[in-house]
């Protein structure tokens, strides 16, 4: 089957000043299409499903400074196509879902957030056929990021901002070869935001997605996709640093087992700054592999009101 197509994008702003208390979405991606029928008295099981498209980001802006007190959200990505035309026997693979689309992504962006910022869900994967004859389900398509900040983008949040879900992957019911194996992956949880060089204040909560269940193997299956990182930094030599102010909630998604937690921050590159306010609460690791020299190595620091009512919490 054909690869359905991607989502379009909700908002592009470029220079100037904006506010959104409305709501702004990518477009949806489209479902991937139905494999080719299995052909009468062949042992060969029928064609594979198409690949579903990818969310579309809600909003691109760049040297803009933009102030949202309602809903900014990526696209949800297309559902992986059924095998075999769409009947449920004798499929040979199902499609992928579709990635999830970016909530925003900016550039030189002066971001300030009291709504909601969301990557979009990725697709559901396919089952192949129940015959026993297929070779194994879609994989499930990952979360969008909630926000994507390159070089110079400033944000502060008193709001909500969230990577998206990742989704389940299609069921497995046989095997090609054979061999019931082939265990379809559920999509990975989106970064609640990532980027480079960026500035971050927060006093709100910022959260990966959730990851997506693995597909069922028969009647069995389990595990699933890893949860969503609550902040990436990477900063690479020409491109300054980035510093994250907490005061709020950051926080790793959940993978689709439903207990394995993402790291809450994730530093590279070097240069990198976690400054931990009164009542900061992280739950998650905080990780850095950027090394420890002075040059390239990331920093810890404490600030804030010491004699604040709410103290910090780490978990």
């Amino acid at each position: 089957g054909g690869t359905g197509g991607d989502g379009g994008l909700g908002v592009y702003a470029y220079t100037g000043t904006g506010v959104n208390s409305g709501s702004i979405r990518g477009g949806e991606g489209g479902a991937g299409g139905k494999g080719g029928l299995r052909s009468p008295g062949h042992y060969y099981p029928g064609g594979i499903g198409g690949n579903g498209g990818w969310g579309g980001t809600g909003l691109v802006a760049i040297l803009f400074t933009l102030t949202n007190t309602g809903t900014i959200a990526g696209g949800t990505g297309g559902n992986g196509g059924l095998a075999n035309g769409g009947y449920a026997n004798d499929g040979y693979r199902g499609g992928n879902g579709g990635n999830g689309g970016t909530g925003v992504f900016g550039n030189q962006l002066n971001l300030t957030n009291s709504g909601t910022i969301r990557g979009g869900a990725g697709g559901v994967g396919a089952a192949d056929g129940t015959s026993g004859g297929g070779y194994g389900g879609g994989n499930g398509g990952q979360g969008g990021t909630g926000v994507k900040a390159y070089v110079g983008t400033t944000i502060t949040n008193a709001g909500t901002i969230a990577g998206g879900n990742g989704r389940a992957g299609g069921n497995t019911y046989g095997s090609y070869s054979g061999t019931k194996t082939n265990i379809s992956q559920g999509g990975g949880g989106g970064a609640g935001v990532a980027g480079i060089g960026f500035t971050l204040t927060n006093t709100g909560t910022i959260s990966g997605g959730q990851g997506g269940a693995n597909g069922m193997l028969g009647a069995g299956g389990g595990g699933g996709g890893a949860g969503g990182v609550g902040v990436i930094a990477i900063t690479g030599i020409s491109t300054g640093v980035s510093t994250i102010y907490n005061a709020g909630t950051i926080e790793g998604g959940l993978g689709g087992d439903g207990v394995t937690r993402a790291d809450a921050v994730d530093f590279s590159g070097g240069g990198n700054t976690l400054v931990l306010e009164a009542g900061s609460t992280i739950l998650g690791n905080v990780v850095s592999s950027s090394g420890t020299s002075a040059a390239y190595g990331d920093a810890l620091a404490f600030g804030g009101d010491t004699t604040a009512s709410s103290g910090n919490s780490f978990d």
